[in-house]
C-alpha cells in the first residue's frame, strides 16, 4: 500500500518538447515532494508507466506520434493502476483520474506562460485524492513502533528531546460537503504551507513535516521550538481561512449544514485547527504507541474548546 509520508511521490512527464519536460520538473523539484521522470515521446512514456507505474502523469497530448488509442490505454491504466493524469494542450489543463467518468476542464487551466502555483496545487489535490482514500487510522498509522521510531531515530544525533505535534482540522467534512472537495482540497494545500513555513521559520534545520492524511498532520521539533511554531501556525490560520468563505458565511462566522445523525440543520463555525504535542522533556517512551494514545486523549479534548488551540503535555506522568 502507497503512503502518503514514507517516500517521494513518482510523476511521469511526457512532453516532445525539451523545455516544457525541464520547465515542469524543475517547478514540481521545487516542492521537495517528488521525483520526476521523462519521456519524449508515446513509446518511452508507455514503457516508463509500464515498469515505474508513476503516482501521476503529466501528459502533452500535442506530442506528436501520439494517437487517440495511445491516450485510450493510458487511461484505461489510469483506471487500473489508480493513476491520475493531468493531461496539458494548447488550450490549458485538463485533467483524468481513474475514479472520474472521464476528462474536464480543470480550475486554473494552464496557459502558455502558466502559474507554477497552480500546476502545484493540482498535482497535490490530485495526489491527495489518490490516497486520501485509502481506509486507515492515520494517527494508528504514524505511532506505530516502525514508523515513529525511524522518524525520531533520523533525528536522534541532532536532538536527544523531542516534540511531536499531531494536527487536526476541524469539520473539514462539514466544509466539503457545504461548498465542495476541490475547495476543501486548496484548505488542505494551503494548510500544509502553513505548517511548513511555521517549522522552517521557528524550527531547526532537521525537523520533518508530515501530511498523514485528509485532515490529519504531524511534524516533529524540539521542546524549545514547539511552541512558536504552534502559536504561528495557529495565528495564521486563523487569519487566512475566513478568505475561503462566501461573503455571507464570513459574516455570520458559520456556515449551516444537515447533521448527519438528526438530520436537522447544525450551526458549524468556520474551520479551525488543533495540535496536540507530546515531548519527552519530563519523560521517556519506551513504546512509541503510548504517544498516539496520548495524542488522541488530548484531540479528543481540544475538539470540545472553541476556536484554534495548541496544549502541550507537560505531565510527567500520563495520567495524574
Amino acid at each position: 500500500m502507497h503512503t502518503m509520508m514514507n517516500k517521494k511521490k513518482k510523476l511521469l512527464v511526457i512532453s516532445h518538447i525539451e523545455a516544457i519536460r525541464v520547465l515542469i520538473s524543475e517547478i514540481l523539484i521545487s516542492t521537495e515532494e517528488y521525483e520526476i521522470i521523462t519521456a519524449e515521446d508515446e513509446t518511452k512514456g508507455t514503457d516508463l508507466t509500464t515498469r515505474e507505474t508513476p503516482d501521476l502523469i503529466i501528459l502533452d497530448i500535442m506530442t506528436p506520434r501520439i494517437e487517440d488509442y495511445q491516450i485510450t490505454w493510458m487511461l484505461h491504466s489510469a483506471d487500473k493502476w489508480n493513476i491520475p493524469i493531468i493531461m496539458l494542450s494548447t488550450s490549458g489543463l485538463s485533467r483524468y483520474s481513474g475514479e472520474e467518468s472521464g476528462i474536464e476542464d480543470a480550475e486554473g487551466r494552464l496557459k502558455p506562460l502558466f502559474d507554477p502555483m497552480a500546476l502545484i496545487e493540482r498535482v497535490n489535490a490530485l495526489l491527495y485524492r489518490k490516497y486520501s482514500n485509502f481506509e486507515v487510522n492515520p494517527l494508528l498509522r504514524f505511532s506505530g513502533n516502525i514508523d515513529i521510531g525511524r522518524e525520531l531515530m533520523a533525528r536522534s544525533e541532532h536532538y536527544a528531546k523531542f516534540a511531536i505535534g499531531y494536527a487536526e482540522l476541524d469539520d473539514l467534512k462539514a466544509y466539503n460537503e457545504h461548498y465542495n472537495t476541490t475547495k476543501g482540497d486548496r484548505i488542505i494545500i494551503r494548510t500544509r504551507r502553513i505548517i511548513s513555513n511555521a517549522v522552517k521559520q521557528f524550527g531547526t534545520r532537521y525537523d520533518v513535516i508530515r501530511h498523514l492524511s485528509g485532515n490529519d498532520f504531524v511534524f516533529i521539533t524540539t521542546p524549545k521550538k514547539i511552541e512558536p511554531i504552534c502559536q504561528h501556525i495557529i495565528n495564521t490560520f486563523d487569519q487566512e481561512i475566513p478568505a475561503y468563505y462566501d461573503e455571507e458565511s464570513r459574516t455570520k462566522g458559520y456556515i449551516t449544514h444537515k447533521n448527519d445523525h438528526s438530520g436537522r440543520k447544525k450551526k458549524f463555525p468556520l474551520l479551525t485547527f488543533s495540535i496536540a504535542v507530546i515531548t519527552n522533556l519530563k519523560r521517556e517512551f519506551t513504546d512509541f504507541g503510548e504517544i498516539g494514545e496520548i495524542a488522541s486523549e488530548i484531540k479528543k479534548y481540544l475538539r470540545t474548546l472553541p476556536g484554534s488551540n495548541y496544549i502541550i503535555d507537560r505531565r510527567v506522568n500520563r495520567r495524574v
